[in-house]
């Protein structure tokens, strides 16, 4: 029987959603104990992947079309965190030459001279919610590279303010006009509610300008922006920026004892397939676990439409354990609030947004009427939400992480996979994916 001298181990592997995979990879040729010097390793590997593509489902490294020089250090793949590689090397890492772009149509001048005040202005107010304000994606715009890649050049990446454009879109008018009525229906409660808001970036972010006077807004936002992100950051960026005099003017009013308004990007958990060409910029909210130590006992879910139910992965083990403790925890759809010619179950616009909701969830002191014929249609899917526990999909460790290139011998970040050709992206020479 013979055995094989030379044997081919598994070296590193991928399990993301819809990314699965593995390295292979002969030690020998490696230590060069069976081929003579590095273009002869080289060549006898191009021989081996000749045949492997005729097996399938082997995948090896290749050498690129200019063939590496005597000189370039052998590398090795690992995942690393998104978010530290971005505030290690900048926040376009791996795509230095590419930025992120706005509807022109929705973009609005702005004073990049307040952007520094951007953190502490859209902070809570109350600071038992302070450790749960993650900060991440407002430090994000002054940014600049503390590292530099072998081959890299820090000049070359210019702060992400140089391209930010604040932004005001139709939907984040109306985000906000309800969010402003929320926050008047919540006044009339006995109770404090604390509100989860799982909308689209900004228009979470136009939601909680609506009701910032009257709730204390505590924005979970732990990414920053990126050329290929999964996630749209910089969006919600641009929409804190539009926003930022608003929440600075209401956050000098209230006075730190205000009903917690908890804001999130549902976009934060999206999946995607290809990690050569997207960046994965998602991130795991969140949420405080005891929610009765800090006072409350009811929890109101806001999302899009019933049709967005139930809550993501991240939120089905708190929302869980709160009921269990309980804690009511309902939900809400932003479309039952009635906007211009629209019949929905809530009127935004009315002095008093009330009628209806309290008939619906009886959680306000007075016990009003819901108006004649009307009917919650739109949020019927909401009223009948309850937390029930699941098998999630996707885990906190299996997002917001980023494949890059280690030097075998140095142990040094070589560089990104994400390239539009697939190759490992190195300012010279390179690998084949």
């Amino acid at each position: 029987m013979t055995t094989n001298a030379n044997p081919f181990v598994r070296d590193a592997g991928v399990n993301k959603p819809g990314i699965i995979g593995a390295r292979w990879w002969n030690h020998a040729l490696r230590s060069g104990s069976s081929l003579q010097g590095r273009r002869a390793a080289m060549t006898g590997l191009a021989v081996v992947a000749g045949g492997a593509a005729l097996l399938g489902g082997l995948t090896i490294w290749a050498v690129s079309k200019a063939g590496p020089s005597d000189d370039e250090e052998e590398g090795r793949e690992e995942m690393r965190a998104s978010l530290q590689l971005q505030r290690d090397y900048g926040w376009n890492f791996g795509a230095t030459s590419e930025t992120v772009a706005f509807d022109a149509a929705y973009t609005k001048t702005y004073a990049r001279e307040a952007l520094p005040r951007l953190e502490q202005e859209l902070a809570p107010r109350s600071p038992s919610f302070e450790a749960y304000y993650a900060r991440a994606l407002f430090q994000s715009p002054e940014a600049l590279p503390k590292l530099t890649l072998p081959d890299g050049d820090t000049t070359r990446v210019k702060p992400l303010a140089e391209v930010l454009r604040p932004i005001l879109t139709p939907e984040m008018e109306t985000a906000a006009r309800i969010g402003a009525a929320y926050a008047r229906i919540l006044s009339q409660a006995p109770e404090r509610v604390f509100t989860v808001v799982d909308l689209v970036g900004r228009d979470s972010v136009a939601f909680a300008a609506g009701a910032a006077e009257t709730l204390d807004p505590v924005f979970a936002f732990e990414n920053w922006p990126h050329p290929r992100g999964v996630v749209a950051a910089h969006q919600t960026l641009a929409a804190a920026v539009y926003y930022q005099p608003v929440f600075a003017k209401a956050r000098d009013k209230r006075s730190g004892i205000e009903p917690a308004l908890f804001v999130l990007d549902r976009a934060r958990l999206s999946p995607y397939t290809d990690n050569a060409t997207q960046f994965d910029n998602r991130y795991w909210a969140k949420l405080p676990v005891d929610l009765k130590t800090l006072g409350y006992t009811k929890v109101m879910y806001l999302v899009p439409s019933s049709a967005d139910l139930p809550e993501l992965d991240d939120l089905n083990g708190p929302f869980v354990h709160w009921k269990s403790s309980g804690i009511d925890v309902r939900a809400l759809a932003l479309d039952a609030f009635k906007s211009s010619g629209d019949s929905a179950a809530y009127d935004s616009r009315a002095s008093d947004p009330s009628a209806g909701f309290s008939v619906d969830y009886g959680w306000l002191e007075a016990n009003a009427v819901a108006p004649a014929g009307s009917t919650p249609a739109r949020n019927v899917g909401a009223l009948s939400y309850r937390p029930a526990a699941r098998a999630a999909t996707q885990t906190q460790e299996s997002i917001g992480i980023a494949p890059v290139i280690i030097g075998v011998g140095t142990g040094l970040l070589l560089g990104s996979r994400l390239n539009r050709n697939g190759s490992w992206n190195r300012a010279s020479g390179g690998y084949g994916g």
